[in-house]
């Protein structure tokens, strides 16, 4: 029972902190900042290896990288159409 009890509190604990790196995520892109695990580690003082250790976190961050790739690939297909 004690067991369960300590996995279940750090389950918590991981979401609690998972929450507090989406908010920052949320902040760092309305303010224009460019999100990094390094610039994440200054704003929440979690460890690097944190965000790579935590599979909420980590998911959460790939889905931000994926959006953001997809900006750009939008960007340079813009680009090359106004071209021709």
């Amino acid at each position: 029972m004690k067991y369960d009890k300590v996995v279940e509190m750090n389950q918590k604990i991981g979401k609690q902190n998972a929450r507090i790196v989406e908010k920052e995520i949320e902040r760092m892109i309305e303010n224009g900042e460019r999100v990094t695990v390094a610039a994440l580690q200054r704003y929440t003082g979690f460890s690097n290896s944190f965000f790579y250790k935590n599979k909420l976190v980590r998911e959460i961050l790939m889905k931000q990288f994926e959006s953001r790739i997809s900006v750009i690939k939008i960007t340079l297909l813009r680009c090359v159409l106004n071209k021709r």
